[in-house]
């Protein structure tokens, strides 16, 4: 399955490159995620659109939050188990591509590869559980400029986790590792030309 996706996106990136115009603009924005922040987390990103396939941004980032308890109680197995999900630091890397716009405006289509060290701690069981996954993001999302330069870009995304290493039991509890989950978002960024 990964094999595939590698495959796909480097086509997809080879074919791009070909059939666009260079005449746009080359631009680099730094970029936040206001939802990471209002969890109790940070956000920083960089994202670069090149010169010569103007139809792709390439993007950049790390990031850390504390999960909504709604997130951890779909998981079927940690429902009603008083666990605590703490996303310490994620590190990813990605790209989305428009269309429509060379201009980064409007509908685009990405994927980002993230890596992230979870901490899960539990409300009734002493101790805490760390484990690292690497999971796949494709994602859905709409750029508006509020003006020149600043941006939002909300975003839907289905996160595919695999669990790398670490422990997930905390005491006699076992967490169980989050396997698919939807992953609304929101970008905020400012390009500068």
């Amino acid at each position: 399955m990964i094999k595939i996706i590698i495959c796909l996106v480097s086509l997809a990136f080879t074919t791009a490159a070909l059939a666009q115009s260079t005449e746009k603009q080359r631009t680099i924005s730094a970029e936040l995620n206001p939802i990471a922040y209002a969890f109790g987390g940070w956000s920083i990103g960089a994202a670069f659109k090149p010169k010569k396939i103007p139809n792709w941004v390439f993007n950049t980032g790390a990031y850390s939050f504390n999960f909504p308890e709604v997130f951890t109680e779909q998981i079927a197995g940690n429902a009603g188990e008083g666990f605590n999900v703490n996303l310490k630091t994620a590190f990813t890397i990605g790209s989305d591509y428009y269309p429509w716009s060379k201009n980064r405006k409007g509908f685009a289509f990405g994927l980002s590869v993230v890596y992230g060290n979870f901490e899960i701690t539990n409300q009734t069981e002493a101790g805490k559980a760390n484990y690292n996954s690497l999971y796949f993001v494709p994602r859905a999302s709409f750029t508006w400029y509020a003006f020149k330069g600043l941006y939002v870009m909300p975003w839907l995304g289905v996160e595919q986790h695999n669990k790398l290493s670490g422990s997930t039991a905390v005491g006699a509890k076992e967490f169980e590792p989050i396997k698919f989950q939807f992953s609304p978002n929101l970008t905020m960024g400012y390009s500068f030309n």
